[in-house]
């Protein structure tokens, strides 16, 4: 496998990562860290206490395409002398070099598009971008000879975008609660929820297109609400920012980036977990975030944008309330005390929580591997 992430944080890859090795399979992951400090091996191999053998690549911190050309050539060299029956790409970045290596070993190679990538937010408004892109992924998807992506609605534009004759896989990105859980959460969020008696919560990467302004200017005139969000990114400050010039920043609280299992125990205290993607790009148009189903699976009620992919799953299994024209976050908010009371709402997303899971989704993923 290869992605260009820490793997340690990205849920997806090592669900996968973890069940292959669990069914029998050797699983080495080639993945990024963090820039080589002074006097340190720029690669580095680590085997798991799970088996996994990941092999981590310090690239050193540079940025756009220098940063993308340092990669390639850096997994391409690596993958060179790696003998593998199949080379597994996470996402379009990474297909080049596990494509070149996977066609010269005679080896199968599976892509995986965890988002239509070549209408992500980074890339859409980027014209030169977004055709440079869009001609890798119209080169290489042939190549490939299984396709998996997260949701229907991406499975079927890059079906008709590249006229795929082959099926694509579905596999969702859901996840699994922690088995036993005995995790303690953060102080801080134990003192916050003690003066906020209702909350909302938003877990995943602080970046714009997520709903997270429209749900600090829903805090404006509701004091007995808190927002709290786990997670990091480039955005925290433009938030922080905003909370203060609407007096509300005694009414947010930023976590930062903590473990599952704590993450867990945080979600099951709050009261609404908030799921509301911007269409700022089609790959966000198409999303299915992960953080849905965690939601789901605290017990907690989701709110969500009134798009395809979470619509369809929120109104399937009546997992809580869609943000559209008609209803908006505050009123949702408003109507708290009738939310907890329902029974019906809790006894469904007690009962999505059984089928809505990874363990549903991982058989997916077997039965791909083991068909070749």
């Amino acid at each position: 496998m290869v992605v260009h992430s820490d793997f340690v944080h990205d849920r997806r890859v090592k669900n996968q990562a973890e069940a292959l090795c669990e069914d029998g399979f050797h699983v080495t992951v080639l993945c990024t860290g963090n820039p080589p400090s002074k006097g340190q091996n720029p690669i580095e191999h680590i085997i798991q206490s799970d088996g996994i053998h990941r092999i981590v690549h310090h690239f050193p911190p540079q940025h756009g395409k220098r940063r993308f050309l340092t990669m390639m050539r850096g997994f391409y060299n690596t993958l060179k002398t790696i003998e593998a029956d199949i080379y597994h790409a996470h996402d379009l970045d990474t297909l080049i070099p596990t494509s070149l290596v996977s066609s010269k070993k005679g080896a199968t190679l599976i892509y995986d598009s965890h988002e239509l990538y070549t209408e992500s937010v980074h890339v859409a408004h980027r014209w030169f971008t977004k055709l440079l892109w869009r001609s890798i992924e119209l080169i290489f998807i042939s190549k490939a000879d299984e396709i998996i992506t997260v949701c229907d609605g991406i499975a079927g534009e890059l079906k008709e975008r590249y006229r795929l004759e082959k099926n694509i896989h579905v596999i969702r990105n859901f996840s699994d609660p922690p088995v036993l859980n005995n995790a303690t959460v953060p102080h801080a969020f134990d003192t916050f929820v003690q003066n906020h008696p209702n909350t909302l919560l938003y877990q995943g990467y602080i970046h714009r297109g997520r709903g997270l302004n429209e749900a600090l200017e829903a805090l404006v005139g509701m004091p007995t609400w808190g927002l709290v969000l786990c997670g990091e990114g480039n955005y925290r400050s433009t938030l922080e920012k905003k909370a203060i010039e609407l007096h509300v920043d005694e009414q947010v609280l930023f976590l930062g980036q903590i473990d599952h299992d704590q993450l867990f125990e945080v979600s099951k205290r709050c009261d609404l977990g908030l799921c509301m993607i911007e269409p700022v790009s089609l790959s966000y148009y198409y999303a299915l975030p992960n953080k849905l189903v965690e939601y789901v699976q605290a017990g907690i009620p989701v709110i969500g944008s009134d798009l395809p992919e979470i619509r369809k799953l929120i109104k399937e299994f009546n997992l809580g309330f869609l943000v559209n024209e008609e209803q908006n976050l505050q009123n949702i908010m408003r109507s708290i005390d009738q939310i907890k009371m329902n029974a019906e709402l809790k006894n469904n997303i007690a009962l999505a929580a059984q089928s809505l899971n990874w363990a549903s989704e991982k058989e997916k993923l077997l039965g791909i591997y083991h068909s070749i």
